[in-house]
């Protein structure tokens, strides 16, 4: 249901990403984690959903679903501490910070 509008918002993020300059496309760069773990939650759902619903796969289904929204909310939280920091003037792009995200 949301598939589509969630790939079109993430491939304009990534047409800006490239066509920005780089003060620019910071805060566009920010957000492009968070509409890919959205795309994911429409990804997943998809594939649990395609061709049919199994109710043998209902809890397997829902638990997913509240994994695959707390790792969204994991990134949405990030983009708005980045974002904070970026009112302050500095700015934090770490890999350090994409420990727990990284095993997800």
């Amino acid at each position: 249901m949301f598939f589509l509008p969630s790939v079109t918002v993430f491939s304009f993020s990534l047409f800006l990403d490239v066509s920005l300059l780089p003060a620019e496309r910071l805060p566009v760069v920010y957000l492009e984690n968070t509409f890919l773990a959205i795309l994911l939650i429409a990804l997943l759902q998809f594939a649990y959903r395609f061709p049919t619903t199994e109710e043998s796969q209902k809890l397997e289904r829902w638990l997913i679903f509240f994994l695959s929204c707390a790792y969204a909310c994991w990134e949405a939280g990030l983009a708005i501490w980045r974002f904070q920091l970026l009112s302050q003037g500095l700015v934090e792009i770490s890999a350090r910070l994409y420990g727990l995200s990284a095993h997800f």
